[in-house]
């Protein structure tokens, strides 16, 4: 434990409660200074009993688990909850230790070489580079955390608060229906269905939407399948064309299940590991998701010329501005069509014939 100064920034260099070594910087100035003296005063004094009986304070594994139980006491899906828990896990304990006092995780020399661990460090899952997505995923998800845990006293400030998410790139969308009948040759029978229905009803994959679909969210009568969207907390009525309602009813005969999507008599939790693995052996190189097919859904329709406002509210978009600004990119050729709406300027030396009004 020792106290130093680097470009006129004073710190502590101390052991924490995971026996590792941590810094902790105090800003600049004669007052920078005195804290740290202090601080490191403090952890010296804390060295002299066993550290089971010091008095450390809240650690980042008990905000964890008080938001976890948050999350399950609000409702929030399973996979919502897996997801923060792995990001703990294999992220947050292992980078600064359960143990680790919330009061002690400063930006500059705890966030900041935690973000730069996640982006050298492959994924555990994928075996990849994370993305700059991801990145901002697990970010977003920590400042959560540590708001959480300001906003119920176990820390005094948030070290997120520097932090800003950075801009990504638009995904490249490159999925083909060529690939989307190779990757159904090659998937199993469950899977197969799951991509007919999310094609059809530009549904959300996973339990928050695919997944949860029941029988009784299909309007026979009607022609139409009402979705709960569980991100924006609102249902949407979806029509569906008769070759797929057709499909429904046979589906339908052979359930065992009151989910629409079914695995040997059971509800499907999970679809993306037996989505890959379809991918891999349809031999498709390039990246592709299931989430795809609701691109697929939303830019068939846009590009053949259909409403906007309409498959915005097909899609259980907050608004259609949200709509344009996720699709348009992908729309080939708008821009020159309405270039060509044009008039042609009359040639010089004769004038303008006013146009009648309508």
């Amino acid at each position: 434990m020792s106290v130093y100064e680097r470009d006129g920034r004073w710190g502590c260099a101390y052991k924490g409660p995971d026996n590792k070594r941590h810094d902790k910087s105090f800003g600049y100035g004669p007052s920078a200074e005195a804290a740290a003296y202090a601080f490191d005063a403090a952890m010296k004094s804390r060295a002299l009993v066993p550290f089971v009986q010091q008095p450390i304070g809240p650690v980042l594994r008990q905000a964890v688990d008080s938001y976890l139980d948050h999350l399950r006491a609000q409702g929030k899906s399973q996979s919502h909850i897996s997801n923060v828990q792995y990001m703990a896990t294999s992220l947050l304990y292992k980078h600064f230790g359960p143990l680790m006092p919330l009061d002690m995780i400063n930006y500059s020399d705890g966030i900041v070489p935690f973000i730069n661990h996640m982006r050298s460090i492959p994924s555990s899952r994928t075996g990849a580079v994370r993305s700059q997505a991801s990145v901002n995923r697990y970010c977003c998800f920590l400042r959560t955390i540590f708001n959480y845990a300001v906003a119920n006293g176990l820390m005094a400030q948030n070290p997120m608060t520097q932090w800003h998410k950075t801009k990504e790139p638009p995904r490249q969308f490159q999925i083909t229906l060529e690939d989307v009948a190779r990757i159904m040759k090659h998937a199993d029978v469950h899977v197969r269905w799951a991509i007919e229905v999310c094609f059809n009803l530009g549904v959300r994959s996973g339990d928050s939407e695919l997944l949860s679909l029941r029988w009784i969210d299909v309007d026979w009568e009607r022609k139409q399948v009402r979705v709960y969207g569980r991100k924006t907390k609102t249902y949407r009525v979806i029509p569906v064309k008769d070759a797929f309602l057709e499909r429904l009813r046979k589906m339908r005969a052979i359930s065992l299940t009151e989910f629409i999507i079914e695995y040997r008599g059971k509800r499907v939790n999970r679809i993306q590991k037996a989505f890959r693995m379809a991918c891999r052996r349809a031999g498709i190189e390039h990246s592709v998701r299931m989430y795809d097919l609701r691109h697929m859904f939303a830019t068939f329709m846009l590009s053949n010329g259909a409403d906007l406002a309409a498959v915005s509210k097909l899609l259980g978009h907050s608004s259609v501005t949200m709509t344009a600004n996720v699709y348009y990119q992908y729309l080939e050729g708008e821009k020159e069509r309405a270039v060509a709406l044009l008039p042609e300027l009359p040639p010089l030396g004769q004038s303008i014939v006013p146009q009648p009004s309508l």
